[in-house]
C-alpha cells in the first residue's frame, strides 16, 4: 500500500512540476522566498520560455496551453511504455500483481477457444 501512495505523490508531483516549467513569471523580485505558506520559487520558471520564443509571449502562451493540455497524456504514455518495456524484457522485476495484470492483458487474452470466452470471460 505504501508504495502505491509515493507512485500517486510522484505522478502528481511531476505533473505540477512541469505547470511550475511553463508558468509565467510574475512581476516582481525572483527567486526563493519563504512566507506563511512555506518556501517556495515567486514567480514560477516559465521565463526561459519567453527567452526560447524570442520574447514573443504569443508563442509562448501557446507552449504553455500546450504543456497544460498535453502532461497528462505523455506522463500516461511514457508510464505505460515503460511498463510494456518492462514486461516484455524484465517481467520478473514488476510487482507480482502488476506482472499478473500484464500477463492476462498480453499473453492469455489473446488466445480464445470459442465465442463464450472470447466475448464474456478469458481464463
Amino acid at each position: 500500500m505504501k508504495q502505491q501512495i509515493v507512485i500517486y505523490v510522484f505522478a502528481r508531483v511531476m505533473l505540477a512540476f512541469a505547470k511550475l516549467l511553463v508558468l509565467a513569471p510574475q512581476p516582481g523580485p525572483q527567486g526563493f522566498q519563504a512566507g506563511y505558506e512555506g518556501i517556495g520559487l515567486k514567480g514560477g520558471m516559465g521565463g526561459w520560455i519567453e527567452r526560447v520564443c524570442g520574447g514573443d509571449r504569443d508563442m509562448a502562451d501557446m507552449w504553455r496551453a500546450r504543456v497544460r493540455k498535453g502532461a497528462w497524456p505523455v506522463f500516461a504514455s511514457l508510464s505505460w511504455g515503460c511498463v510494456m518495456w518492462m514486461f516484455t524484457w524484465y517481467p520478473e522485476l514488476l510487482q507480482p500483481s502488476m506482472r499478473s495484470s500484464m500477463r492476462y492483458l498480453y499473453v492469455e487474452s489473446e488466445r480464445w477457444d470459442g465465442w463464450r470466452n472470447w466475448l464474456l470471460y478469458n481464463e
